[in-house]
């Protein structure tokens, strides 16, 4: 027995040795995926599209650290019981009620299963499950997945103040090296990227309004780190002062409108966190490295530049983007006047929730409670939009929880605003509990001032702006980090956890013995494992592979090398629309010059390869909008060239084309001028009339 029970000691022994490693593991792989996702990017043309590097860490940071996570339950789980452990109970009212910060991921975990729901129920499942364009990303499921597994892991496992102060540095150290990218793009060096050309900066984002955004989440943080007084405390002000400083000569250099009004948010939440905590005298520091932060982003900001400040111009306009409105075409408005242009059709699209397949009653009965699916937005818009003369391809209505409502519907848009009300109301509790409880402004304070302010601004900004992995990583690992606090804050108040526990359980307790937990924890572990590594790897890992070798394709010596680099890399590849639309491109121009030389057996054979191309494509999209009129040419020029079989077929397009597309009337005139290379001028006249109705 002894010898027994010395092994069974050993063996638990080595299991909590291995959690820990699990956790620490843990730990550095989310605030290496925090860090990372934010600065990198297709530096030099590494690979073909700018997100995807992001767009890889952030898949492959969540998915290990959910395999992690699993198989960490899984060791304590087997820990616990050891063959004698007590029966397991699962009662999720008496969880809930022991900690006020679950409830927040509580409401999260709804929110995932209610777009896991609206993904099954899409018109194109495949697309709401894993994105439809390069250029869009952080709204398909597999986005999302990512972002809640960051959520719950700071939420869970960040309830330490050193944790948290490792999340705040990850923000700021981040911030600050992409502020610093940011503002020598502004004074024309940029070595490893292509901001050439561009007015407003974008640092490491692809977009200024992006970067911008992530400005707004680093300054408040930066500045809390001033509070506390420590040794060398001039040297520490100095620094914190060059990183602000540098953080807010790279928001003004963005121009985003949006984020210069999400920034004083911010610092208005910042102060009134600080006076609501009781201890406004502590923030001094935060005073002095902001004003000397103010004067150094001055200075950087006068200094002369090869490309024009848009700054002062583009704060003066806010006031008449927010009463000024025209009447132009959306390609020609920006700003809040093109944004009452979408949002007031986004609306409209929640009255008849159109989709571009036919439904059944049982589908269209669904659409308000589950939206029209993940990364559907852009198929219906057009559907509902007033019929202009506008190119502008619209995909997200430029504020999030609209973009909600009409993605997931009801359910979704009443769960993502209980995040955000409770994420408040986190922030709320938090300070109350921190100005009755503590004497001076502690570590909960300076990490509530950091990360509160930092989540309201953002908040803020997204009412406007469209979000992207680049910064709603951050985001959301900050939203876990305000849950945290307050479970953490929580324990401050007198009998706290003893009042919430209670001692009976709810009618809906579920009892299991310790073998069946370690068991389904195992099971769970296993199959969690096999899903993310299939998913990194056939999804992440062979179109991350097929990006590099377009890259380096591009830049082959031979146009025979170049043109079987891109063959490859679409064939591994086929679901990405730029690979797709530019090889359609090359082959297209290549048949149309091959005809003019009299090459028309050639030239017939590079229109059906082009034409094959789409045809392919739209097995998995058949909605999108430039492949659909990329066929349409393509059959009008081989109906041209003597192929009159497919006439029948061009027709049956261009009808397609003023079915999905009514709202784009420069599309529907491409069409019908040309219906009379096909001989149908009967249909020039139809459509020209139907075009005019629609105008």
């Amino acid at each position: 027995m002894t010898t027994r029970a010395r092994t069974r000691n050993q063996q638990r022994l080595e299991n909590e040795s291995i959690s820990e490693r699990l956790d620490s593991a843990i730990l550095w792989i989310a605030l290496g995926t925090l860090f990372i996702v934010p600065l990198v990017f297709s530096f030099n043309g590494f690979v073909a599209v700018f997100s995807e590097l992001k767009l890889v860490t952030l898949h492959l940071g969540a998915g290990l650290i959910a395999i992690l996570w699993l198989w960490k339950i899984a060791v304590d789980r087997m820990n616990a019981s050891d063959g004698r452990g007590e029966v397991s109970v699962l009662d999720l009212p008496r969880w809930l009620g022991r900690d006020p910060a679950r409830w927040l991921i509580f409401v999260a975990t709804a929110w995932i299963v209610a777009q896991a729901t609206s993904s099954l129920l899409s018109p194109l499942p495949i697309v709401s499950l894993l994105g439809a364009d390069d250029a869009r990303s952080g709204y398909n499921l597999y986005d999302n997945l990512t972002f809640y597994v960051l959520f719950v892991v700071v939420a869970t496992q960040f309830r330490t103040e050193r944790r948290l102060k490792l999340l705040i540095y990850t923000l700021v150290s981040s911030g600050t090296v992409a502020a610093a990218y940011g503002i020598a793009q502004h004074f024309g060096w940029d070595p490893i990227g292509d901001s050439e050309g561009q007015a407003r900066v974008w640092s490491s984002f692809g977009n200024p309004l992006n970067f911008g955004a992530y400005m707004v989440m680093t300054i408040p943080a930066t500045l809390a780190l001033a509070v506390p007084d420590r040794e060398r405390r001039n040297l520490w002000l100095g620094v914190l002062a060059i990183a602000v400083g540098l953080q807010i000569a790279g928001l003004w250099f963005t121009g985003g409108r949006g984020p210069y009004i999400a920034f004083v948010m911010s610092m208005l939440s910042f102060g009134a966190i600080g006076l609501g905590i009781g201890q406004i005298r502590s923030m001094a520091n935060s005073g002095i490295a902001a004003g000397l932060g103010l004067i150094i982003a001055i200075v950087i900001v006068v200094l002369p530049s090869p490309k024009d400040d848009l700054g002062i111009s583009r704060v003066l306009s806010i006031g008449d983007q927010i009463v000024g409105q025209n009447d132009a075409e959306l390609d020609e408005k920006n700003g809040l006047d093109a944004r009452f242009d979408i949002w007031g059709t986004t609306l409209q699209t929640a009255t008849s929730w159109e989709s571009p397949r036919d439904e059944s009653t049982a589908s269209s009965v669904l659409r308000p409670v589950f939206g029209l699916g993940p990364d559907m937005f852009v198929y219906s818009y057009p559907l509902v939009a007033d019929p202009g003369l506008s190119t502008n391809i619209v995909d997200h209505p430029h504020n999030y929880e609209l973009q909600i409502l009409m993605e997931q519907g009801v359910v979704g848009l009443v769960l993502i605003i209980s995040v955000i009300a409770l994420v408040l109301l986190a922030i709320y509790r938090t300070t109350k509990t921190l100005r009755s409880n503590a004497t001076d402004l502690g570590t909960l304070g300076l990490l509530l001032l950091a990360a509160g302010p930092a989540a309201i601004g953002k908040l803020v900004e997204m009412q406007s702006g469209v979000s992207r992995v680049s910064e709603l990583a951050m985001t959301f690992a900050l939203l876990g980090a305000v849950a945290a606090i307050w479970a953490m804050a929580s324990k401050l108040i007198p009998d706290s956890e003893s009042a919430s526990d209670g001692s009976s359980l709810s009618r809906i307790a579920i009892s299991l013995k310790p073998g069946a937990v370690s068991g389904l924890s195992i099971l769970s572990a296993l199959a969690v494992t096999a899903i993310v590594l299939t998913t990194l790897i056939g999804w992440d890992l062979r179109r991350t592979t097929a990006s590099r070798s377009w890259s380096a394709a591009t830049s082959a010596s031979t146009d025979i090398k170049r043109a079987t680099g891109w063959f490859e890399s679409q064939a591994d590849a086929p679901e990405r629309p730029q690979f797709t639309n530019s090889l359609f491109i090359e082959l297209f121009n290549a048949a149309v010059d091959q005809h003019g030389l009299g090459e028309e057996d050639s030239a017939l054979q590079l229109m059906h390869t082009a034409r094959q191309l789409l045809l392919d494509f739209e097995d998995r999209d058949p909605y999108k909008r430039d492949v659909q009129l990329n066929l349409f040419k393509t059959e009008v020029f081989l109906v041209n060239w003597g192929q009159t079989e497919i006439a029948d077929q061009a027709v049956e397009r261009a009808e397609r084309i003023f079915e999905l597309y009514p709202a784009y009337l420069s599309m529907l005139q491409i069409v019908a001028d040309d219906m009379p290379f096909i001989g149908r001028d009967d249909l020039e006249i139809e459509y020209n009339a139907r075009i005019q109705d629609l105008g």
